[in-house]
């Protein structure tokens, strides 16, 4: 379960009488982890819930390295696009000013946008 109640994946029905541990990294939470009784009338061990906590704290390691794969591959796609459009804009920029005053050479590209 993500810290905002959503559902982020699940094995069997909801739990209606179960065990939930938080997931945390670093202090931070990155969602739940929910287990559900087979059976109402059962009752975890002391065993079950040392599990339970185990296997939260690798599954909150994986929670949050998803997050920042992610973050991460965002922030890529923002500087690839970028980089791609930062060339043009200084050639663009570049010819303006060599325009502007009335330069004889003006760089070669992308045609100003008054001539488009």
């Amino acid at each position: 379960m993500a810290p905002d109640g959503s559902r982020l994946g699940a094995w069997g029905s909801p739990p209606v009488h179960g065990h939930t541990v938080a997931l945390q990294v670093g202090g931070r939470d990155v969602g739940a982890l929910e287990m559900a009784r087979r059976n109402p009338a059962d009752t975890y061990t002391e065993a079950d819930v040392r599990l339970l906590a185990a296997m939260a704290a690798q599954v909150a390691v994986l929670v949050r390295a998803l997050e920042l794969t992610q973050a991460l591959q965002a922030q890529r796609d923002r500087v690839v696009a970028a980089t791609r459009t930062c060339p043009i804009r200084i050639l663009d920029r570049l010819r303006e000013f060599c325009e502007w005053h009335g330069a004889d050479h003006v760089p070669a590209g992308r045609r100003s946008r008054e001539s488009s």
